[in-house]
C-alpha cells in the first residue's frame, strides 16, 4: 500500500481570531484607559477567551497541490466582523481581534484506501478569515484562507493528533476598537506584548 506525504508550509500561517465585547466589558476598559499594566490584563493575555470565532493552521491560497495534483477545498466558515440585516454596514459595538502569525509547516503521511491515491477523494477544509480593512506590520491585509481539516474519502486525516504546526516563533498582536455608526475608532493595540497604541477613551 502506497504511503503518501501531505507537506505545507506557509508564511503566514498561525491563529486568528475575534469576539464582540459585552457591557461590562467595555466598562472595564474605560476604567483602564491607558494603564501602564493593561498589557498584563486578561484583554492581552488572555484575548483567546474573548473569541466569537477562531482558526488555527496553515493558510492556503486555494491552489495547493498534493502529490502534484490540485486537491479539492471547501468553505466551511467565514470568520469576519458582524453586520447590519439585509446590510453591507458593520454592526455598532466593542470588538477584540487578535492576530498570532509566522511560518509554519505541517506535514503528516497517510495510507489511502484501496492502495492508490486518488486527487478527487482529497478535500482541504477551510476557514476564510476576512479583516481586510486591518493590516498587520509585516503581512499586509489580514485576508487568510486557514486549513481546519484535511479529509480523504470523507475521513478525517488529524484525528490522530500527529499534525501539530511547526513555527519559528509568533508575532502576536491584539486590537481593540469600536465600531459607531460604520465607522472603526481604535481603542487599544499591542503588539508582542511591549509595543502599545492608545486610541480615544470609551464615552
Amino acid at each position: 500500500m502506497s504511503v503518501i506525504r501531505v507537506y505545507l508550509k506557509t508564511e503566514p500561517a498561525g491563529e486568528v481570531g475575534f469576539g464582540k465585547l459585552c457591557p461590562e466589558d467595555v466598562t472595564a476598559l474605560g476604567k483602564s484607559y491607558k494603564s501602564p499594566d493593561f498589557k498584563d490584563s486578561d484583554f492581552v493575555s488572555g484575548s483567546y477567551n474573548y473569541f466569537r470565532q477562531s482558526a488555527h493552521g496553515v493558510f492556503t491560497s486555494l491552489d495547493d497541490r498534493i502529490e502534484g495534483e490540485v486537491p479539492n477545498y471547501k468553505l466551511v466558515e467565514t470568520i469576519c466582523l458582524p453586520t447590519k440585516e439585509n446590510t453591507d454596514t458593520i454592526e455598532d459595538g466593542w470588538y477584540l481581534m487578535a492576530t498570532s502569525l509566522s511560518k509554519c509547516s505541517i506535514e503528516f503521511d497517510f495510507e489511502p484506501a484501496g492502495g492508490v491515491f486518488e486527487a478527487e477523494k482529497f478535500l482541504i477544509e477551510y476557514k476564510k478569515f476576512e479583516f481586510g480593512d486591518f493590516e498587520d506590520e509585516l503581512y499586509g491585509a489580514l485576508s487568510f484562507n486557514v486549513v481546519c481539516d484535511f479529509k480523504y474519502d470523507g475521513n478525517s486525516l488529524l484525528e490522530d493528533g500527529d499534525h501539530e504546526l511547526v513555527d519559528r516563533g509568533f508575532d502576536r498582536e491584539v486590537r481593540i476598537f469600536q465600531v459607531f455608526e460604520g465607522t472603526v475608532h481604535p481603542f487599544y493595540s499591542n503588539r508582542n506584548h511591549s509595543e502599545e497604541t492608545w486610541g480615544r477613551k470609551p464615552s
